[in-house]
C-alpha cells in the first residue's frame, strides 16, 4: 500500500519543511514538460496534488497520518471479503457486505488512495479493498481497459496481454470454420471492429455499426459505472433511449436490438459474484490460445444474422 510519502520519497517523520521540499522536488521531476504526457505519471501527479492540499497544514497532516495508521492496521489484521477497482475521478463507492450492511467508504477517504485502500463494514469485521486503476480517468474512455482488444486478438488466434491502445477503431480479421466437421462446414472471413470508447469517438462509432452482423459489448465487472455505461452503447445499437445511470441490467433489452449482442465481462477474477448468470456463460482466458471448437460454441449468431432461426450463445 503506497502513500503520499512514498510518492515524494520522504519519511513520515519528516518535518514540515522537509515534506514541502520533497513535494516540490517531486513536482519538478514529474512535470509533463520533462517526462512527457504519460498517463500514469499525470494521474500520480494529480493524486499527490490533492493530498498535498491536505497535509500542508498541521491539522491536515495529523488527520492523514491517522488514516494511514488505520489503513496499515486493517491491512495486517482485517479480513478482505471483497475487491473492486475504481477510476481516478470516482468519488463515491457504494458496496454492500455479505452481512447486508454497507462498507464505510467516505468520499474524502477515496481521494487519499494512491494504489489501494481498505475499508470496514459498518456491522461486521469484514473489509472491502478498493484498488485504484492507474491508467484510466473515466470508464467511458476505455470501457474494457484494452480488454476489447485482448478479446478480439484472442478470437483471431493471437492471444496476449501487451497490445497498443486503440485510437478510433482497429480491425482484426480471422478465418472461422462454420459448423466445422459437418457437411455444412464453410470457411468464413470475420471482421472484428475494435471500437474505442473515448467520448470523442462516440459519434464516429455509429459509422462502424452500418452493415454489422453482431455486436460484442465489453465491460468491467469490477466497476459498476462500466456496466451502467453499456446502456449507452445499447442505445446506439437500437435507438431506444435509456436513463444514463439506470441500474437495470442491459440483458433485459437484448431482444430490442436488431442484431445479436454478446455481453462480455472482463476482470471476473476480481468480482466473480458479479459475472452474469441469467444466460449461459463461457469463460475465456484471453492470455491463452482459445481451444479448437470454442469459436463454434461462442457462435456469433450466424444463422440469425442471415435470417435463419437457428442460433445460439
Amino acid at each position: 500500500m503506497h502513500s503520499f510519502y512514498d510518492i515524494v520519497n520522504v519519511s513520515e517523520e519528516s518535518s514540515s519543511e522537509e515534506l514541502k521540499k520533497a513535494y516540490f522536488d517531486f513536482l519538478r521531476r514529474t512535470h509533463p514538460d520533462k517526462v512527457g504526457e504519460d498517463l500514469a505519471d499525470i494521474e500520480q501527479l494529480n493524486a499527490a496534488a490533492v493530498i498535498w492540499n491536505r497535509v500542508k497544514t498541521k491539522e491536515g497532516r495529523e488527520e492523514y497520518n491517522y488514516w494511514l495508521r488505520e489503513q496499515k492496521l486493517r491491512e495486517s489484521r482485517g479480513t478482505i471479503a471483497e475487491r473492486i477497482e475504481i477510476y481516478e475521478d470516482e468519488t463515491e463507492v457504494e458496496e454492500y457486505c455479505r452481512c447486508g450492511d454497507e462498507y464505510q467508504v467516505p468520499p474524502e477517504d477515496i481521494k487519499k488512495i494512491i494504489d489501494r485502500g481498505i475499508f470496514e463494514c459498518g456491522s461486521c469485521s469484514l473489509c472491502l479493498e478498493v484498488l485504484k486503476n492507474e491508467h484510466q480517468s473515466d470508464c467511458s474512455r476505455r470501457n474494457g481497459n484494452r480488454k476489447k482488444t485482448s478479446l478480439c486478438n484472442a478470437l483471431a488466434g493471437t492471444p496476449g496481454t501487451n497490445f497498443p491502445e486503440t485510437v478510433g477503431a482497429a480491425v482484426v480479421m480471422t478465418w472461422h470454420e462454420y459448423r466445422a466437421g459437418t457437411p455444412e462446414q464453410k470457411s468464413e472471413l470475420i471482421e472484428l471492429w475494435d471500437i474505442d470508447g473515448q467520448r470523442s469517438h462516440h459519434q464516429a462509432a455509429q459509422v462502424f455499426f452500418e452493415g454489422a452482423h453482431g455486436a460484442i459489448l465489453v465491460y468491467d465487472v469490477s466497476n459498476k459505472r462500466s456496466e451502467e455505461n453499456m446502456g449507452f452503447w445499447m442505445t446506439m445499437l437500437d435507438g431506444k433511449q435509456r436513463k444514463p445511470a439506470s441500474g437495470a441490467t442491459p440483458l433485459l433489452d437484448l431482444e430490442s436490438c436488431p442484431i445479436p449482442v454478446l455481453i462480455v465481462g472482463c476482470k471476473v477474477d476480481i468480482r466473480p459474484q458479479r459475472s452474469l448468470n441469467t444466460y449461459e456463460r463461457v469463460f475465456v482466458n484471453t492470455r491463452n490460445k482459445i481451444q479448437s471448437g470454442s469459436p463454434n460454441y461462442i457462435n456469433f449468431a450466424r444463422g440469425q444474422c442471415l435470417g435463419s432461426p437457428e442460433w445460439s450463445l
